[in-house]
């Protein structure tokens, strides 16, 4: 009960601010009048006027830092060092045990003595400064996938367009034009994929090494696709808040879609998120989906629909694999064990402990790029699958060989009509080179242990690679797939 009049009293305050009476807000929730009326008085009378006041992101980031460094670190006072003025040090000590007592740790009481505080302080140094990251904190890439982004940073009003590769910090919103796809990558690996129109801002970003990971983000609208890389050196918090949902999620991939009307729908493809809607917290295993409507007024669970299409690719080792879709959006793992999620739903799991798959349901019109790289020599067969509705519309199946940092690039063209696989094809076949054909992929150099030997036999090694890899795919795999596909074409035919 205490949350839902913490939750309620939040967005009244939001639509007082926006122009709202107080009685068009309490006769919403008549039954809570009573109990509501004098607080928004109260609020009111703390911040007369919004310019001044701060935002109630500046707020709840206060507050999710107290709660984090009181759970972690158990001090009384909180010492923030803020450098803008010389010798200046500001020291905010708050009783926690006496104050959890008397009131609880997120009642309006609590929000409103720390606003008081946050008013005080801001008559000597700038409002933004516990926005700002520990020493330890990184900022996050965007990188531009298609399209354009634009940005807004932390206290102004004007939306620019943004750059490839840009560092974002604590405070900044990013918004998708359509048909654009744009992707948020942070220091611990964690990545979030925007779909087109969509608007997200960074909440709070902090990396504490071996303590705790934080990151928060507040989704308006759009589709944002989320893989939470896991950690053994340290914990990830990694939190979406939307209009009508909170969820937090630690290794995990999963889904967030508002919609227009407001509409908040949460998918999990791996692990597990916890959404919490109205004070009330559910688990979403994998295969699971919630709806909740705008303001949180209900929510529905249900199992994920079947894709009625989607793309496999299997490759066995030596080799590992990823595949590039057209918006270059990646899936897949690197050689020492770099594994990335950037498409929507789409899946990389390990069959056999030898051989690596990845999953793409719902597949698009275009070209799907999988790229073979080597951890040490051999042949891995190869067999890629375009499934629809339990048939196989396309499949290609062949066997390349490498060695230690060769790869292969292997270009496929999938006919999609109607959301169902008509066919493809495999229209390019070449070695890869030192280019990275994924986008916002940082690969890792290679272990000393791999530079012991001299230039020249790397050398020598890389001529005799490139000669006997060329022309045993010359002269087999590319006939073994040009078979394959002359039987596609006259199966098409019949």
């Amino acid at each position: 009960m205490k949350n839902r009049i913490v939750q309620i009293l939040d967005e009244c305050l939001d639509r007082i601010r926006s122009g709202e009476s107080i009685d068009s807000c309490l006769a919403e929730y008549s039954d809570l009048r009573d109990e509501l009326e004098p607080l928004l008085n109260t609020a009111l009378k703390i911040f007369p006027d919004q310019e001044i006041a701060p935002s109630d992101e500046f707020i709840r980031a206060l507050e999710n830092r107290l709660l984090i460094r009181h759970d972690e670190q158990q001090v009384t006072p909180i010492e923030v060092q803020t450098g803008i003025r010389s010798g200046l040090l500001i020291t905010a000590s708050v009783y926690w045990n006496k104050t959890i007592t008397l009131i609880g740790k997120r009642s309006f009481v609590f929000r409103t003595a720390l606003a008081v505080l946050l008013v005080v302080a801001m008559c000597f140094v700038v409002s933004d400064f516990l926005f700002q990251a520990p020493a330890s904190a990184s900022a996050c890439t965007l990188s531009i996938l298609s399209g354009s982004t634009d940005i807004k940073e932390f206290g102004s009003d004007d939306w620019e367009p943004a750059s490839d590769g840009m560092e974002l910090t604590v405070g900044s919103r990013a918004k998708t034009s359509p048909q654009s796809y744009s992707i948020l990558t942070f220091a611990n690996g964690c990545t979030v994929k925007l779909q087109p129109e969509t608007d997200i801002q960074i909440k709070q970003l902090e990396f504490y090494g071996e303590i705790t990971n934080i990151i928060v983000l507040k989704q308006s609208s759009g589709i944002t696709w989320s893989h939470i890389a896991s950690n053994r050196d340290s914990s990830v918090y990694y939190e979406i808040e939307t209009p009508s949902v909170r969820a937090v999620a630690s290794g995990t991939s999963f889904t967030t879609e508002v919609s227009d009307t407001g509409l908040t729908r949460v998918v999990t493809a791996e692990g597990t998120v916890r959404v919490s809607v109205n004070g009330e917290e559910v688990d979403l295993p994998a295969g699971v989906q919630v709806e909740v409507q705008a303001r949180g007024n209900s929510s529905q669970l249900s199992a994920i629909p079947a894709p009625d299409s989607y793309i496999s690719v299997t490759v066995d080792e030596p080799a590992v694999v990823s595949v590039i879709d057209s918006t270059g959006s990646s899936i897949g793992l690197l050689p020492g064990g770099l594994s990335f999620s950037q498409i929507p739903g789409a899946v990389y799991s390990m069959m056999n402990n030898h051989t690596g798959m990845v999953t793409i349901p719902n597949p698009v019109d275009g070209i799907y790029t999988i790229a073979l790289r080597y951890n040490a020599k051999g042949q891995a067969p190869v067999n890629i699958q375009g499934i629809t509705e339990g048939y196989v519309a396309f499949e290609y199946s062949g066997n390349y060989e490498g060695t230690k940092k060769s790869g292969w690039l292997i270009e496929c063209d999938i006919d999609v009509e109607n959301g169902s696989i008509a066919g493809g094809e495999v229209t390019n076949i070449e070695l890869l080179g030192e280019e990275i054909p994924e986008k916002a992929i940082k690969v890792k150099p290679n272990d000393d242990k791999d530079k012991s030997r001299s230039n020249e036999d790397n050398k020598e090694e890389n001529r005799d690679n490139d000669s006997n890899v060329k022309d045993k795919e010359d002269n087999g795999n590319k006939d073994n797939g040009q078979g394959n596909l002359d039987k596609e074409k006259k199966d098409k035919k019949e």
